[in-house]
């Protein structure tokens, strides 16, 4: 008997938000003025890493450059300041 094994997906799981929880972390470390290296410390991840979030971040909410990003502003889905924003939308 021959038994089908499922096939995994491979690569990064899916998320529904606009930014992976990493790039989310990295976004608003950068919107604060940070450095590549200050982030990098903070965060405990290389430089590089930094950069490569940075990079896709960038790619995924169309923005040209770094320092773009403090004029741009989101919340990651499921934050509480989500939820603020919706309940004041509804009231009105």
């Amino acid at each position: 008997m021959v038994t089908k094994v499922r096939s995994r997906v491979r690569g990064w799981p899916v998320y529904k938000d606009v930014l992976t929880p990493a790039e989310w972390r990295v976004v608003h470390s950068a919107q604060h003025g940070l450095t590549n290296k200050e982030i990098a410390g903070m965060l405990q991840i290389s430089i590089d890493g930094v950069k490569y979030n940075v990079a896709n971040a960038l790619s995924r909410l169309g923005l040209e450059n770094k320092k773009a990003l403090p004029q741009w502003f989101q919340v990651p889905l499921g934050n509480a300041l989500e939820d603020r924003m919706n309940q004041k939308e509804n009231s009105h």
